[in-house]
């Protein structure tokens, strides 16, 4: 837990439990979580341990779950789909393992993909603010020049830096990221890990990164472990 009431805290989570549809063994199980404006959480455990349902329900795209979920003060159950489609498109950026670039766009039409609902609804002043943000995020994430490369153009790296750019066009308050370091090799991993220390450091940006990675988790300023569908122990580093 962080030192934030609830009301001031990015996201809390109570009492979390979801069943896996075949019956089995719960995904989780009275999972409780406080996430303060600011931090950097990691949520580390082995492969099936709950953590990627974990983040999918913080996020509000799985809303089949027991317990109760607070996103900046607001809950979760409360809203409706568009009411929650807003929040996640203009509050929330998302960053998975394996990237979800589309192949028939370039990497800055990539990095835009999130004004496509947006189109209609904006003047041409604030579409062309997106494009020049888009380019500038490419630009910082070191793929200056590389903006009209397609997908299958890039490495995997540049993959990733791409859905981080993506993830931060709107400039949300809370990152989440599940596994975004799982395709990568040790040192492109590293490259990703210290973006996302640098994105932390420079913006204040809330993260929340669920992984199996030590050296993404060590970025972190808090580590949470998970176990069998259960929070086993958290550390402040």
């Amino acid at each position: 837990m962080t030192g934030e009431s609830p009301s001031e805290a990015c996201v809390v989570a109570s009492g979390l439990r979801k069943s896996f549809a075949n019956g089995g063994r719960a995904a989780l199980e009275g999972v409780s979580l406080t996430v303060g404006r600011g931090e950097f959480v990691a949520v580390v455990g082995p492969s099936g341990c709950g953590k990627s349902t974990l983040l999918a329900i913080l996020g509000g795209l799985d809303r089949s779950f027991e317990g109760e979920v607070a996103l900046f003060g607001r809950e979760l159950r409360a809203m409706s789909e568009v009411e929650l489609a807003a929040l996640r498109g203009s509050r929330i950026g998302f960053v998975f393992q394996a990237f979800h670039l589309l192949g028939h766009l370039s990497a800055q039409d990539n990095v835009l993909a999130p004004t496509l609902f947006e189109r209609g609804h904006v003047d041409a002043a604030l579409r062309a603010l997106r494009v020049r943000r888009a380019g500038e995020l490419l630009d910082q994430l070191g793929l200056g020049g590389r903006g009209g490369s397609y997908p299958a153009e890039l490495s995997g790296g540049e993959r990733q830096r791409v859905a981080i750019a993506r993830a931060m066009l709107m400039e949300p308050e809370l990152l989440l990221c599940d596994e975004p370091t799982g395709n990568l090799d040790v040192a492109t991993g590293e490259q990703i890990v210290g973006i996302f220390r640098e994105l932390h450091q420079t913006t204040k940006l809330t993260i929340v990164a669920v992984t199996h990675e030590e050296s993404l988790a060590s970025a972190a300023g808090r580590i949470v472990r998970m176990r069998a569908g259960k929070l086993e122990s958290e550390i402040a580093l």
